[in-house]
């Protein structure tokens, strides 16, 4: 499950995933990005409630990256110690902002 929500402003796309973030929620978070324009806006991915992300979110995590643009930023914050360790190893920290 993840909720989403663009900003006031109508720049920043604000989306939570929950529970496990694997491969049976992935479609879900692909549809959640790609209802907005190609290259058209910010996103903020809010990790908090996340217990544990697979290499298929991964994946759908490189593929917004890809569809943001690379002038956009893409933000992953408020991941659990788990959910970073994963985010360090597959080395997303060179690619997004995590914090």
């Amino acid at each position: 499950m993840l909720t989403r929500q663009l900003s006031l402003d109508g720049q920043t796309v604000f989306i939570s995933p929950s529970g496990r973030f694997d491969h049976y929620a992935v479609s879900e978070f692909n549809k959640a990005y790609m209802s907005y324009p190609k290259g058209d806006k910010y996103y903020v991915i809010d990790l908090e409630n996340v217990d544990m992300i697979d290499s298929s979110a991964i994946g759908a995590l490189l593929q917004l990256l890809e569809y943001s643009n690379i002038e956009k930023q893409v933000k992953l914050i408020k991941a659990n110690d788990l959910v970073r360790q994963s985010l360090l190893i597959a080395s997303l920290d060179k690619l997004f902002i995590v914090s």
